[in-house]
This record gives C-alpha cells, structure tokens and sequence, in this order.
C-alpha cells in the first residue's frame, strides 16, 4: 500500500505527506488493520469533532480507524462500513494490487482548508501569542500552572526550571 498522510479530505493527494510503501500480510482484515495501525498511528494526532458550534479533540483509537484512514483504488475510495467477511473478500480481491492508504492527522471531520483553520484556532493554536505568532508569556505560565499541579507532588524545582 501508498500511504499518504492529509491534512484535509478536501486537499489533493499530491499535496499530502506520502510516505514508503507498506506491505502489511495477515490472516484477516483485523490482523492487517493491526499492523497498519501501529505503523501508521503516530501520525493520528487526535480526532476533530464538532458539536453545538464548538470544536474538540477526541484521542485516536483503532476502535474508530475509520474516522482517521480511508483506503483508494485507483480513484476509488472504499466504503469503510464493511463486514468482516466483506473486508476479506476485499482483501483478497487486491492481492496484487497497491491500494492507497489516506490517513487525516485530525481526522476525516474536516474536509476543507477552512474547517481546519477553525479547528486549529479553537483547539490547537495558543491563545494569546506575540508578535511573532509565537505564543505569549501569558499562555506559557498558563501551561506552567498546569504541569505544575499535575507533577509538583513527583517533581520539584524552582520556576525556571519549569519553563
């Protein structure tokens, strides 16, 4: 397989990030999806969702792969709702041939550029930043603050230790 890792489903596959083609065997769909999985995964940030206006980060699972990889023949995409049975057919009906490998860092949620902006800006992108984009002071502390209460009981060290 050709995998390609997008930002959105809406940019071209030649616009991706492709990466070395994979030869995942197995005696299943399930086993190969595995295999796929924990080779490709890292490169799974997290799910966008939307709900009531607002976007949010869902963490990646292998329970929801198809949120996040969608396989393309040709210029065919393959329905990910599948059976068990189906997906082995599939399988072996693409023996010898390469199949592509989408894989979404966010997700299949967001389809266009724009979506993706505004995901970045309500989730992603520090809040307050400088003039350099870089983010403020302000933030920093913020995200001092946070470790701080999460491993002060395990770490100990002065403050600018913790910046």
């Amino acid at each position: 397989m050709q995998p390609i890792v997008k930002a959105t489903v809406g940019e071209r596959d030649s616009s991706g990030d492709s990466l070395d083609p994979f030869v995942a065997g197995g005696t299943s769909f399930q086993d190969i999806l595995e295999k796929i999985w924990d080779q490709f995964s890292f490169h799974v940030k997290g799910r966008a969702v939307k709900s009531d206006g607002a976007w949010a980060v869902e963490p990646a699972a292998i329970d929801s792969w198809s949120k996040f990889m969608v396989f393309k023949v040709k210029k065919h995409i393959i329905d990910s709702s599948k059976s068990d049975e189906d997906w082995n057919a599939w399988l072996q009906s693409m023996h010898d041939k390469t199949v592509t490998l989408l894989i979404y860092d966010y997700g299949v949620g967001l389809g266009r550029k724009q979506d993706r902006q505004a995901f970045q800006k309500d989730c992603i992108l520090p809040v307050e930043t400088d003039r350099a984009g870089a983010a403020a002071e302000v933030t920093l502390r913020e995200v001092v603050g946070r470790l701080q209460d999460l491993w002060g009981a395990t770490y100990t060290g002065k403050a600018v230790v913790w910046r």
